[in-house]
Protein backbone atom coordinates (compact mmCIF):
# COMPACT_ATOMS: atom_id res chain seq x y z
CA UNK A 1 0.00 0.00 0.00
CA UNK A 2 1.30 3.50 -0.92
CA UNK A 3 0.75 6.33 1.60
CA UNK A 4 1.24 10.13 1.32
CA UNK A 5 2.15 11.95 4.50
CA UNK A 6 0.29 15.17 5.00
CA UNK A 7 -0.06 17.14 8.21
CA UNK A 8 1.74 14.37 10.11
CA UNK A 9 -0.66 11.62 9.27
CA UNK A 10 -0.63 9.22 6.32
CA UNK A 11 -3.14 9.25 3.53
CA UNK A 12 -3.61 6.21 1.35
CA UNK A 13 -2.98 7.34 -2.15
CA UNK A 14 -3.42 4.18 -4.14
CA UNK A 15 -2.40 0.65 -4.30
CA UNK A 16 0.94 0.06 -5.74
CA UNK A 17 1.47 -1.10 -9.22
CA UNK A 18 4.41 -3.35 -9.72
CA UNK A 19 6.21 -6.51 -8.72
CA UNK A 20 6.55 -7.05 -5.02
CA UNK A 21 9.19 -9.72 -5.47
CA UNK A 22 11.49 -7.40 -7.34
CA UNK A 23 10.50 -4.25 -5.40
CA UNK A 24 9.62 -2.34 -8.54
CA UNK A 25 6.69 -0.06 -7.81
CA UNK A 26 5.14 2.80 -9.76
CA UNK A 27 2.76 5.56 -8.63
CA UNK A 28 0.81 7.62 -11.11
CA UNK A 29 -1.24 10.78 -10.47
CA UNK A 30 -3.76 12.51 -12.62
CA UNK A 31 -2.32 16.05 -12.95
CA UNK A 32 0.14 17.70 -10.55
CA UNK A 33 -0.97 20.22 -8.04
CA UNK A 34 0.90 22.02 -5.35
CA UNK A 35 -0.79 19.88 -2.75
CA UNK A 36 0.63 16.84 -4.44
CA UNK A 37 4.05 17.65 -3.16
CA UNK A 38 5.29 15.93 -0.02
CA UNK A 39 6.58 12.58 1.28
CA UNK A 40 5.43 9.33 -0.29
CA UNK A 41 6.01 6.01 1.64
CA UNK A 42 5.68 2.41 0.51
CA UNK A 43 4.19 0.23 3.22
CA UNK A 44 3.94 -3.59 3.32
CA UNK A 45 1.30 -5.42 5.36
CA UNK A 46 2.18 -8.95 6.38
CA UNK A 47 -0.89 -10.55 7.71
CA UNK A 48 -2.44 -8.86 10.70
CA UNK A 49 0.81 -7.34 11.71
CA UNK A 50 1.51 -3.62 11.48
CA UNK A 51 2.48 -2.12 8.18
CA UNK A 52 6.19 -1.92 7.65
CA UNK A 53 7.65 0.91 5.66
CA UNK A 54 9.84 -0.41 3.00
CA UNK A 55 10.68 2.80 1.12
CA UNK A 56 9.77 6.52 1.04
CA UNK A 57 10.18 9.36 -1.46
CA UNK A 58 9.67 13.16 -1.38
CA UNK A 59 7.88 14.83 -4.24
CA UNK A 60 8.49 18.58 -4.74
CA UNK A 61 6.04 20.49 -6.88
CA UNK A 62 7.72 23.49 -8.54
CA UNK A 63 5.92 26.82 -8.29
CA UNK A 64 6.46 30.24 -9.87
CA UNK A 65 8.44 32.52 -7.49
CA UNK A 66 6.59 35.51 -6.14
CA UNK A 67 6.97 38.84 -7.96
CA UNK A 68 10.40 40.26 -7.25
CA UNK A 69 10.91 43.32 -5.07
CA UNK A 70 13.78 45.78 -5.31
CA UNK A 71 15.23 47.85 -2.46
CA UNK A 72 18.10 50.28 -1.93
CA UNK A 73 20.59 50.83 0.89
CA UNK A 74 19.82 54.60 0.60
CA UNK A 75 23.45 55.42 0.07
CA UNK A 76 22.72 57.05 -3.27
CA UNK A 77 25.09 59.96 -2.68
CA UNK A 78 27.39 61.09 -5.42
CA UNK A 79 30.83 59.56 -5.05
CA UNK A 80 29.73 56.81 -2.71
CA UNK A 81 29.07 53.05 -3.18
CA UNK A 82 25.41 52.13 -3.41
CA UNK A 83 23.64 48.75 -3.45
CA UNK A 84 20.35 47.66 -4.96
CA UNK A 85 18.93 44.34 -3.66
CA UNK A 86 16.47 42.04 -5.41
CA UNK A 87 14.25 39.65 -3.45
CA UNK A 88 11.64 36.99 -4.18
CA UNK A 89 9.98 34.06 -2.37
CA UNK A 90 9.78 30.47 -3.60
CA UNK A 91 6.39 28.81 -4.02
CA UNK A 92 7.78 25.30 -4.59
CA UNK A 93 6.18 22.75 -2.23
CA UNK A 94 7.24 21.57 0.16
CA UNK A 95 9.53 24.40 1.09
CA UNK A 96 12.39 22.31 2.43
CA UNK A 97 13.84 21.92 -0.98
CA UNK A 98 17.39 22.83 -1.93
CA UNK A 99 16.60 25.01 -4.94
CA UNK A 100 18.14 28.50 -5.15
CA UNK A 101 17.39 31.78 -6.87
CA UNK A 102 19.42 33.45 -9.54
CA UNK A 103 18.51 37.04 -10.44
CA UNK A 104 18.16 39.00 -13.61
CA UNK A 105 18.47 42.80 -13.90
CA UNK A 106 17.25 45.31 -16.41
CA UNK A 107 18.45 48.91 -16.52
CA UNK A 108 16.39 51.18 -18.73
CA UNK A 109 14.87 47.97 -20.19
CA UNK A 110 18.28 46.61 -21.16
CA UNK A 111 19.22 43.30 -19.59
CA UNK A 112 22.36 43.54 -17.46
CA UNK A 113 24.08 46.29 -19.50
CA UNK A 114 27.84 46.53 -19.26
CA UNK A 115 29.11 49.34 -17.06
CA UNK A 116 32.51 49.62 -15.51
CA UNK A 117 30.97 50.88 -12.27
CA UNK A 118 28.28 48.21 -11.96
CA UNK A 119 29.05 44.93 -10.17
CA UNK A 120 26.87 41.97 -9.13
CA UNK A 121 27.05 39.49 -6.29
CA UNK A 122 27.46 35.80 -7.18
CA UNK A 123 23.78 35.14 -7.69
CA UNK A 124 23.18 38.73 -8.90
CA UNK A 125 20.94 39.24 -5.93
CA UNK A 126 22.76 42.53 -5.28
CA UNK A 127 23.72 45.16 -7.86
CA UNK A 128 26.59 47.32 -6.62
CA UNK A 129 27.07 50.80 -8.07
CA UNK A 130 30.60 51.97 -7.46
CA UNK A 131 31.27 55.71 -7.22
CA UNK A 132 27.74 56.97 -7.78
CA UNK A 133 27.66 59.73 -10.37
CA UNK A 134 25.05 62.15 -11.64
CA UNK A 135 24.67 60.06 -14.79
CA UNK A 136 23.01 57.41 -12.64
CA UNK A 137 20.22 59.79 -11.72
CA UNK A 138 16.91 58.92 -13.33
CA UNK A 139 17.87 55.42 -14.44
CA UNK A 140 15.12 52.75 -14.22
CA UNK A 141 16.09 49.51 -12.49
CA UNK A 142 14.05 46.28 -12.17
CA UNK A 143 14.80 42.64 -11.48
CA UNK A 144 13.36 39.09 -11.53
CA UNK A 145 14.23 35.78 -9.83
CA UNK A 146 14.64 32.30 -11.39
CA UNK A 147 14.55 29.17 -9.21
CA UNK A 148 16.98 26.39 -10.04
CA UNK A 149 19.02 23.58 -8.55
CA UNK A 150 20.98 20.49 -9.45
CA UNK A 151 19.67 19.51 -12.80
CA UNK A 152 16.52 21.48 -12.23
CA UNK A 153 15.54 24.78 -13.83
CA UNK A 154 12.46 26.16 -12.27
CA UNK A 155 10.26 29.04 -13.02
CA UNK A 156 11.07 32.79 -13.24
CA UNK A 157 9.20 35.43 -11.28
CA UNK A 158 7.62 38.52 -12.68
CA UNK A 159 9.84 41.60 -12.78
CA UNK A 160 9.74 43.94 -9.87
CA UNK A 161 8.26 47.40 -10.14
CA UNK A 162 10.66 49.90 -11.66
CA UNK A 163 12.93 51.63 -9.22
CA UNK A 164 13.81 55.18 -10.33
CA UNK A 165 17.27 55.86 -9.04
CA UNK A 166 17.93 59.26 -7.51
CA UNK A 167 21.35 60.72 -6.83
CA UNK A 168 21.95 63.10 -3.96
CA UNK A 169 24.44 65.73 -5.09
CA UNK A 170 25.45 69.34 -4.78
CA UNK A 171 26.06 72.03 -4.13
CA UNK A 172 29.42 72.00 -5.87
CA UNK A 173 29.32 75.78 -6.19
CA UNK A 174 27.04 78.76 -5.62
CA UNK A 175 26.61 80.58 -8.89
CA UNK A 176 26.07 84.33 -8.64
CA UNK A 177 23.94 86.16 -11.17
CA UNK A 178 26.36 89.12 -11.14
CA UNK A 179 30.13 89.07 -11.19
CA UNK A 180 32.20 90.41 -8.34
CA UNK A 181 32.97 93.20 -7.65
CA UNK A 182 29.62 94.86 -8.32
CA UNK A 183 29.99 98.61 -8.63
CA UNK A 184 27.03 100.92 -7.96
CA UNK A 185 26.66 104.65 -7.73
CA UNK A 186 25.19 106.02 -4.56
CA UNK A 187 21.43 106.30 -4.99
CA UNK A 188 21.36 103.64 -7.72
CA UNK A 189 19.09 100.61 -7.39
CA UNK A 190 20.77 97.36 -8.29
CA UNK A 191 19.24 94.68 -10.43
CA UNK A 192 18.09 91.57 -8.56
CA UNK A 193 21.10 89.68 -7.23
CA UNK A 194 20.62 85.93 -6.98
CA UNK A 195 22.59 82.78 -6.31
CA UNK A 196 21.82 79.25 -7.45
CA UNK A 197 23.30 75.78 -7.44
CA UNK A 198 22.64 72.36 -8.94
CA UNK A 199 21.44 70.17 -6.09
CA UNK A 200 19.27 67.15 -5.30
CA UNK A 201 17.20 67.51 -3.33
CA UNK A 202 16.94 71.25 -4.10
CA UNK A 203 19.22 73.43 -1.99
CA UNK A 204 18.23 76.18 0.38
CA UNK A 205 19.86 79.60 0.07
CA UNK A 206 20.77 82.41 2.42
CA UNK A 207 22.29 85.84 1.75
CA UNK A 208 24.26 87.58 4.48
CA UNK A 209 25.91 90.96 4.71
CA UNK A 210 29.27 89.88 6.10
CA UNK A 211 30.39 93.41 6.91
CA UNK A 212 27.22 94.12 8.91
CA UNK A 213 26.74 90.55 10.15
CA UNK A 214 23.06 90.38 9.20
CA UNK A 215 20.94 88.03 7.07
CA UNK A 216 19.35 89.91 4.19
CA UNK A 217 17.66 87.19 2.14
CA UNK A 218 16.55 83.58 2.56
CA UNK A 219 15.28 82.79 -0.93
CA UNK A 220 18.49 83.23 -2.88
CA UNK A 221 17.63 86.76 -4.04
CA UNK A 222 18.07 90.29 -2.80
CA UNK A 223 18.27 93.81 -4.17
CA UNK A 224 19.82 97.06 -3.02
CA UNK A 225 17.38 99.91 -3.45
CA UNK A 226 18.93 103.36 -3.66
CA UNK A 227 22.27 102.08 -2.50
CA UNK A 228 24.18 104.10 0.05
CA UNK A 229 27.89 104.31 0.75
CA UNK A 230 27.30 102.39 3.99
CA UNK A 231 26.24 99.30 2.06
CA UNK A 232 29.70 98.83 0.61
CA UNK A 233 31.11 95.48 1.71
CA UNK A 234 31.16 91.72 1.19
CA UNK A 235 27.93 89.78 0.70
CA UNK A 236 27.89 86.01 1.14
CA UNK A 237 25.48 83.45 -0.31
CA UNK A 238 25.36 80.00 1.29
CA UNK A 239 23.90 77.09 -0.70
CA UNK A 240 22.92 74.14 1.51
CA UNK A 241 21.81 70.57 0.73
CA UNK A 242 19.70 69.34 3.63
CA UNK A 243 19.24 65.70 2.61
CA UNK A 244 18.98 63.22 5.52
CA UNK A 245 22.40 62.10 6.74
CA UNK A 246 23.96 64.29 4.09
CA UNK A 247 24.59 67.96 4.67
CA UNK A 248 26.78 69.87 2.30
CA UNK A 249 27.21 73.61 1.88
CA UNK A 250 29.03 75.92 -0.47
CA UNK A 251 29.53 79.64 -0.10
CA UNK A 252 30.26 82.36 -2.67
CA UNK A 253 31.12 85.97 -1.92
CA UNK A 254 30.10 89.07 -3.85
CA UNK A 255 31.90 92.32 -3.19
CA UNK A 256 29.69 95.38 -3.60
CA UNK A 257 31.28 98.79 -3.96
CA UNK A 258 28.94 101.77 -3.71
CA UNK A 259 30.88 104.64 -5.23
CA UNK A 260 30.14 108.11 -3.95
CA UNK A 261 31.64 111.53 -4.16
CA UNK A 262 31.95 113.87 -1.21
CA UNK A 263 32.26 117.43 -2.49
CA UNK A 264 32.29 120.34 -0.10
CA UNK A 265 33.79 123.68 0.78
CA UNK A 266 35.95 123.37 3.88
CA UNK A 267 34.04 124.64 6.86
CA UNK A 268 30.75 123.79 5.10
CA UNK A 269 30.88 119.98 5.06
CA UNK A 270 27.58 118.33 4.23
CA UNK A 271 26.13 121.39 2.49
CA UNK A 272 25.53 121.59 -1.26
CA UNK A 273 24.64 125.29 -1.22
CA UNK A 274 26.81 127.94 0.39
CA UNK A 275 26.93 131.72 0.46
CA UNK A 276 30.20 133.64 0.87
CA UNK A 277 31.24 137.28 0.84
CA UNK A 278 33.05 138.71 -2.13
CA UNK A 279 36.84 138.59 -1.69
CA UNK A 280 36.56 135.90 0.97
CA UNK A 281 40.06 134.48 1.27
CA UNK A 282 39.14 131.03 2.60
CA UNK A 283 37.14 129.32 -0.15
CA UNK A 284 38.65 125.87 -0.59
CA UNK A 285 36.82 123.14 -2.50
CA UNK A 286 37.60 119.54 -1.67
CA UNK A 287 36.49 116.43 -3.57
CA UNK A 288 36.81 112.90 -2.16
CA UNK A 289 35.79 109.92 -4.32
CA UNK A 290 35.13 106.62 -2.57
CA UNK A 291 35.88 103.90 -5.07
CA UNK A 292 37.94 100.77 -5.28
CA UNK A 293 40.04 102.16 -8.09
CA UNK A 294 42.07 105.29 -8.58
CA UNK A 295 40.38 107.62 -11.03
CA UNK A 296 40.72 110.74 -13.10
CA UNK A 297 39.10 113.43 -10.94
CA UNK A 298 37.91 116.85 -12.15
CA UNK A 299 36.57 119.97 -10.51
CA UNK A 300 34.51 122.06 -12.93
CA UNK A 301 32.75 125.41 -12.87
CA UNK A 302 29.74 125.81 -15.13
CA UNK A 303 31.00 122.82 -17.17
CA UNK A 304 34.53 124.22 -17.59
CA UNK A 305 37.36 122.21 -16.03
CA UNK A 306 39.15 124.19 -13.32
CA UNK A 307 41.45 121.39 -12.25
CA UNK A 308 42.06 117.77 -13.19
CA UNK A 309 44.24 115.05 -11.71
CA UNK A 310 44.93 111.48 -12.78
CA UNK A 311 45.25 108.31 -10.69
CA UNK A 312 43.81 109.77 -7.52
CA UNK A 313 40.80 109.68 -5.24
CA UNK A 314 40.89 113.28 -4.02
CA UNK A 315 41.31 116.77 -5.43
CA UNK A 316 41.31 120.30 -4.01
CA UNK A 317 40.84 123.72 -5.55
CA UNK A 318 41.03 127.11 -3.87
CA UNK A 319 40.19 130.73 -4.57
CA UNK A 320 42.48 133.41 -3.21
CA UNK A 321 39.87 136.07 -3.82
CA UNK A 322 36.41 134.99 -4.85
CA UNK A 323 34.25 137.45 -6.75
CA UNK A 324 30.70 137.65 -7.95
CA UNK A 325 31.81 136.22 -11.26
CA UNK A 326 32.67 132.99 -9.43
CA UNK A 327 29.12 132.38 -8.29
CA UNK A 328 27.50 129.38 -9.90
CA UNK A 329 27.51 125.59 -9.97
CA UNK A 330 30.69 123.66 -9.20
CA UNK A 331 30.90 119.97 -10.02
CA UNK A 332 33.27 117.22 -8.99
CA UNK A 333 33.36 113.98 -10.94
CA UNK A 334 35.58 111.78 -13.01
CA UNK A 335 36.04 108.35 -14.48
CA UNK A 336 38.09 105.20 -14.23
CA UNK A 337 38.57 102.04 -16.24
CA UNK A 338 35.17 100.80 -15.11
CA UNK A 339 33.30 103.90 -16.21
CA UNK A 340 32.20 107.18 -14.73
CA UNK A 341 32.31 107.80 -11.01
CA UNK A 342 29.36 109.60 -9.42
CA UNK A 343 29.44 113.37 -9.49
CA UNK A 344 28.45 115.90 -6.84
CA UNK A 345 27.63 119.58 -7.12
CA UNK A 346 27.80 122.68 -4.97
CA UNK A 347 25.92 125.90 -5.63
CA UNK A 348 27.94 128.92 -4.61
CA UNK A 349 26.33 132.30 -4.00
CA UNK A 350 28.62 135.32 -3.65
CA UNK A 351 27.26 138.35 -1.84
CA UNK A 352 28.13 141.40 -3.95
CA UNK A 353 26.79 144.80 -4.89
CA UNK A 354 25.17 145.29 -8.33
CA UNK A 355 27.23 145.85 -11.46
CA UNK A 356 26.75 145.29 -15.20
CA UNK A 357 26.40 141.68 -16.13
CA UNK A 358 28.31 142.17 -19.33
CA UNK A 359 29.21 144.87 -21.85
CA UNK A 360 25.66 146.01 -22.44
CA UNK A 361 24.15 148.06 -25.22
CA UNK A 362 24.12 151.69 -24.10
CA UNK A 363 22.44 153.19 -27.16
CA UNK A 364 18.93 152.26 -28.27
CA UNK A 365 17.17 153.59 -31.35
CA UNK A 366 13.50 154.04 -31.96
CA UNK A 367 11.20 155.65 -34.48
CA UNK A 368 8.45 158.10 -33.67
CA UNK A 369 5.03 156.61 -32.91
CA UNK A 370 6.47 153.11 -32.57
CA UNK A 371 7.24 151.06 -29.46
CA UNK A 372 10.76 150.50 -28.18
CA UNK A 373 12.22 148.57 -25.21
CA UNK A 374 15.32 149.45 -23.20
CA UNK A 375 16.88 146.49 -21.36
CA UNK A 376 19.37 146.11 -18.55
CA UNK A 377 20.87 142.95 -17.03
CA UNK A 378 23.00 143.06 -13.89
CA UNK A 379 25.20 140.92 -11.71
CA UNK A 380 24.40 141.00 -7.99
CA UNK A 381 23.55 138.90 -4.96
CA UNK A 382 21.12 139.15 -3.36
CA UNK A 383 19.20 139.80 -6.55
CA UNK A 384 17.68 143.29 -6.87
CA UNK A 385 14.35 141.73 -7.78
CA UNK A 386 11.19 143.65 -8.64
CA UNK A 387 11.92 146.53 -6.25
CA UNK A 388 15.63 146.92 -6.88
CA UNK A 389 15.42 148.82 -10.19
CA UNK A 390 14.49 152.52 -10.40
CA UNK A 391 14.15 154.21 -13.79
CA UNK A 392 14.63 157.95 -14.42
CA UNK A 393 14.47 160.17 -17.49
CA UNK A 394 16.67 163.24 -17.91
CA UNK A 395 14.68 166.41 -18.41
CA UNK A 396 16.90 169.48 -18.68
CA UNK A 397 18.82 169.67 -15.42
CA UNK A 398 16.45 167.29 -13.59
CA UNK A 399 15.86 163.55 -13.45
CA UNK A 400 12.23 162.48 -13.54
CA UNK A 401 11.25 159.23 -11.84
CA UNK A 402 9.39 156.85 -14.14
CA UNK A 403 6.52 154.51 -13.25
CA UNK A 404 4.44 152.15 -15.33
CA UNK A 405 1.39 153.81 -16.90
CA UNK A 406 -0.57 153.65 -20.13
CA UNK A 407 2.47 154.94 -22.08
CA UNK A 408 5.25 153.15 -20.17
CA UNK A 409 5.71 149.57 -18.97
CA UNK A 410 8.48 148.80 -16.47
CA UNK A 411 9.14 145.11 -15.82
CA UNK A 412 11.75 144.03 -13.24
CA UNK A 413 12.57 140.65 -11.75
CA UNK A 414 15.68 138.88 -10.58
CA UNK A 415 18.67 140.44 -12.29
CA UNK A 416 16.81 141.98 -15.23
CA UNK A 417 14.73 145.08 -15.89
CA UNK A 418 13.18 146.62 -19.00
CA UNK A 419 11.44 149.83 -19.93
CA UNK A 420 8.98 149.71 -22.82
CA UNK A 421 7.73 152.95 -24.40
CA UNK A 422 4.45 152.14 -26.14
CA UNK A 423 4.33 155.10 -28.52
CA UNK A 424 7.59 157.01 -28.92
CA UNK A 425 7.26 160.80 -28.99
CA UNK A 426 9.90 163.48 -29.43
CA UNK A 427 10.32 164.08 -25.69
CA UNK A 428 11.07 160.36 -25.11
CA UNK A 429 14.45 160.70 -26.81
CA UNK A 430 17.44 161.38 -24.59
CA UNK A 431 19.23 159.88 -21.60
CA UNK A 432 17.83 157.40 -19.06
CA UNK A 433 19.26 156.34 -15.74
CA UNK A 434 18.64 153.04 -13.94
CA UNK A 435 19.57 152.79 -10.26
CA UNK A 436 20.13 149.18 -9.21
CA UNK A 437 20.13 148.39 -5.49
CA UNK A 438 20.48 145.32 -3.25
CA UNK A 439 21.40 144.76 0.40
CA UNK A 440 25.10 145.16 -0.33
CA UNK A 441 25.14 148.39 -2.40
CA UNK A 442 23.91 150.11 -5.55
CA UNK A 443 25.06 151.57 -8.83
CA UNK A 444 23.66 153.74 -11.63
CA UNK A 445 23.57 152.78 -15.25
CA UNK A 446 22.92 155.16 -18.17
CA UNK A 447 21.12 154.41 -21.42
CA UNK A 448 20.40 156.60 -24.44
CA UNK A 449 17.42 156.56 -26.76
CA UNK A 450 17.95 158.32 -30.09
CA UNK A 451 15.80 158.81 -33.17
CA UNK A 452 16.57 156.10 -35.67
CA UNK A 453 16.02 158.49 -38.56
CA UNK A 454 18.32 161.20 -37.14
CA UNK A 455 21.02 158.62 -36.61
CA UNK A 456 20.80 157.74 -40.30
CA UNK A 457 20.84 161.42 -41.34
CA UNK A 458 24.00 162.08 -39.36
CA UNK A 459 25.89 159.84 -41.74
CA UNK A 460 24.19 161.28 -44.90
CA UNK A 461 26.08 163.71 -47.19
CA UNK A 462 24.13 166.83 -48.22
CA UNK A 463 24.22 167.34 -52.00
CA UNK A 464 23.02 170.52 -53.70
CA UNK A 465 22.02 170.52 -57.32
CA UNK A 466 22.27 174.03 -58.95
CA UNK A 467 21.28 175.57 -62.19
CA UNK A 468 24.07 177.38 -64.13
CA UNK A 469 22.27 180.66 -64.49
CA UNK A 470 21.56 180.92 -60.69
CA UNK A 471 24.83 179.51 -59.40
CA UNK A 472 25.72 182.33 -57.04
CA UNK A 473 22.33 182.49 -55.33
CA UNK A 474 22.00 178.74 -54.93
CA UNK A 475 25.57 178.32 -53.62
CA UNK A 476 24.89 180.95 -51.02
CA UNK A 477 21.68 179.29 -49.86
CA UNK A 478 23.34 175.86 -49.66
CA UNK A 479 26.27 177.26 -47.74
CA UNK A 480 23.92 178.95 -45.30
CA UNK A 481 21.94 175.76 -44.73
CA UNK A 482 25.11 173.73 -44.25
CA UNK A 483 26.50 176.27 -41.76
CA UNK A 484 23.28 176.20 -39.75
CA UNK A 485 23.29 172.40 -39.61
CA UNK A 486 26.91 172.31 -38.47
CA UNK A 487 26.24 174.94 -35.80
CA UNK A 488 23.30 173.00 -34.34
CA UNK A 489 25.23 169.74 -34.39
CA UNK A 490 28.29 171.27 -32.66
CA UNK A 491 26.04 172.78 -30.00
CA UNK A 492 24.41 169.40 -29.32
CA UNK A 493 27.81 167.71 -29.03
CA UNK A 494 29.10 170.41 -26.65
CA UNK A 495 26.10 170.07 -24.32
CA UNK A 496 26.36 166.28 -24.33
CA UNK A 497 30.06 166.40 -23.51
CA UNK A 498 29.48 168.86 -20.67
CA UNK A 499 26.78 166.64 -19.18
CA UNK A 500 28.95 163.62 -19.51
CA UNK A 501 31.90 165.40 -17.92
CA UNK A 502 29.69 166.61 -15.06
CA UNK A 503 28.35 163.12 -14.45
CA UNK A 504 31.84 161.68 -14.62
CA UNK A 505 33.08 164.08 -12.03
CA UNK A 506 30.20 163.40 -9.69
CA UNK A 507 30.50 159.65 -10.07
CA UNK A 508 34.29 159.77 -9.58
CA UNK A 509 33.84 161.61 -6.27
CA UNK A 510 31.33 159.04 -5.10
CA UNK A 511 33.58 156.17 -6.05
CA UNK A 512 36.74 157.72 -4.61
CA UNK A 513 35.73 156.52 -1.14
CA UNK A 514 34.97 152.94 -2.24
CA UNK A 515 36.99 151.59 -5.18
CA UNK A 516 35.92 148.06 -6.34
CA UNK A 517 37.68 145.94 -8.88
CA UNK A 518 35.85 142.97 -10.41
CA UNK A 519 37.79 140.04 -11.62
CA UNK A 520 36.97 137.89 -14.59
CA UNK A 521 36.50 134.24 -13.58
CA UNK A 522 39.04 133.20 -16.17
CA UNK A 523 41.81 135.22 -14.55
CA UNK A 524 44.33 133.06 -12.73
CA UNK A 525 44.77 135.65 -10.01
CA UNK A 526 41.52 134.64 -8.32
CA UNK A 527 42.32 131.01 -7.67
CA UNK A 528 45.04 128.82 -6.37
CA UNK A 529 45.73 125.11 -6.68
CA UNK A 530 47.68 122.50 -4.81
CA UNK A 531 50.92 123.60 -6.45
CA UNK A 532 50.76 126.79 -4.36
CA UNK A 533 50.29 129.35 -7.14
CA UNK A 534 48.22 132.36 -6.08
CA UNK A 535 47.05 135.70 -7.39
CA UNK A 536 46.50 139.18 -6.06
CA UNK A 537 43.15 140.87 -6.53
CA UNK A 538 44.91 144.26 -6.73
CA UNK A 539 46.65 143.13 -9.92
CA UNK A 540 43.51 141.83 -11.62
CA UNK A 541 42.10 143.08 -14.87
CA UNK A 542 39.78 146.06 -14.41
CA UNK A 543 36.34 145.46 -15.82
CA UNK A 544 34.97 148.85 -14.80
CA UNK A 545 35.82 151.42 -12.15
CA UNK A 546 33.95 154.54 -13.15
CA UNK A 547 30.24 153.96 -13.70
CA UNK A 548 29.90 157.22 -15.61
CA UNK A 549 32.04 155.66 -18.32
CA UNK A 550 29.68 152.74 -18.58
CA UNK A 551 28.53 153.84 -22.03
CA UNK A 552 32.03 153.73 -23.46
CA UNK A 553 32.83 150.64 -25.48
CA UNK A 554 36.24 149.80 -24.04
CA UNK A 555 36.08 146.31 -25.53
CA UNK A 556 36.38 144.70 -22.11
CA UNK A 557 35.13 141.12 -22.05
CA UNK A 558 32.61 140.27 -19.33
CA UNK A 559 31.87 136.71 -18.30
CA UNK A 560 28.24 135.88 -18.07
CA UNK A 561 27.05 134.12 -14.97
CA UNK A 562 23.71 132.42 -15.29
CA UNK A 563 20.94 132.92 -12.82
CA UNK A 564 21.05 129.94 -10.48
Amino acid sequence: MLQYDSASFPVVVSAFIGDALTGNFTVRTNGVHTQDGGIYRLGVNQGAADTDTEQCSIVFVLGTPQKATLSSDNNNVIGRKSELICNSLSTTYPSNHTLNFTYNWKINDVSSPANSRYYYSSSKKTLIIMNVSREDAGKRFKCSATESGDGVTGYTSDYSDEFIYTVIYGPDECKLSLSSPLTLEEGETSSTISCSSECYPPCSYRWRNVSAGIVIGADGKFQLEKATRYQTGNYECTCRNNATEYTKTHTSTLQIVVQHTSFFVEGNEGRNEITVDEYNEDVRFKCLITTQWESTVQIMFQGVILKEQFQTRSLSFSYNSITCLHAGIYTCGGNNEYGKVPSATIKVFVRCSPRPLRQTNQNFTGSLYESVTLNLSTLAYPEPGSTGFLWHKESGMRWISLRSNTDLLISSSGLHSSLTIMNVSQQDYGQYRVTVTNAIGSYEHYLFLVDRNEQKNESTTVNCTVETDKTGLIVGICFGILSAVLTVYSTFITIALKRKTSNTGTQSKEESTKQTTYINVAEGGTSRNDSGSSGNKNNSIELYTDLARSSVDDKTTYDVIQKI
